[in-house]
């Protein structure tokens, strides 16, 4: 039995580099999709942990064989055009993923600029732009969510199973209209999102600002601006201190959201 080993090892070890083309047409579609989606992506992750991490999981792919038989052009032009076309692919699927969760981003502006805290916005070192406070507290709220409750690995998986819906190869993006409305279509949906996940503060601000306004009108001396900020960021701050319980219901609904536009997009891949 002990001499069968080398044996299944040189075995093992030859198929890998016979069908070593196969492995790294993997591993571009997943490392560009480790690009973008949340919690990986970003300059705060270093690169040699999200590439070994990378080629772990599209090993577990091509040891399956999920990617199936790939064919093409025998030269640089054909295999390079396979490469442009599953970086196309994981990006994509990344950058779907996260306009899902950059909804918290949204969110946090307005919570800001309602409760008087847009002055005081910081830099995001995972996506390099300057973010609002309330937002970059929910959003990394939303991240440990999706971190503790197993989102990220789910999302990793659905990648893992791509390549038998979307196969190397047959990856059509460019002129895939369908494809491309749907994407689009998402923004919307977002958009209307995000209005509904502030509308809490959003509108007791606005009541707010009516009594204001009528106190104005009763009382002229009264410097409004001096009165009415502490004012509004006080119940701003309540508001979002009594709706904390909550946020695990916006964090799935977000999540349902992205994992069902990642399967979607997934989908549509493919004529």
């Amino acid at each position: 039995m002990t001499t069968d080993i080398p044996e299944l090892a040189a075995y093992a070890l030859v198929g890998f580099f016979n069908n070593f083309d196969v492995l790294l047409l993997v591993m571009v579609r997943m490392l560009a999709f480790f690009m973008l989606v949340p919690v990986l992506a970003g300059a705060t992750i270093p690169t040699m942990p999200r590439v070994m991490l990378a080629f772990a999981v599209s090993y577990m792919v091509f040891a399956t064989g999920v990617a199936g038989e790939i064919s093409y052009v025998p030269n640089v032009t054909g295999y390079f055009s396979l490469i442009l076309s599953e970086l196309l692919a994981g990006l994509l699927m990344g950058f779907i993923v996260y306009i899902a969760f950059a909804v918290i981003y949204f969110v946090g502006q307005i919570v800001d600029y309602q409760i008087g805290f847009m002055m005081a916005s910081l830099f995001d070192p995972i996506s390099q732009i300057q973010v609002p406070v309330v937002g970059n507290l929910l959003f990394f709220t939303m991240m440990a969510l999706f971190v503790v409750s197993g989102g990220l690995s789910s999302l990793i998986a659905a990648v893992m199973l791509s390549y038998g819906i979307a196969p190397i190869g047959e990856i059509f993006i460019l002129e895939n209209n369908v494809l491309m409305v749907y994407c689009l279509s998402l923004f919307s949906a977002y958009f209307l999102l995000g209005l509904q996940f502030a509308l809490p503060i959003t509108g007791s601000i606005l009541l707010v600002d009516v009594m204001l306004g009528i106190l104005v009108k009763a009382v002229p001396q009264m410097n409004i601006f001096v009165v009415g900020m502490p004012i509004k960021t006080f119940l701003g701050l309540s508001i979002m201190w009594f709706i904390t319980p909550v946020f695990a219901t916006y964090y799935y609904i977000i999540y349902e959201h992205a994992a069902e536009a990642l399967m979607s997009v997934i989908g549509g891949l493919t004529p």
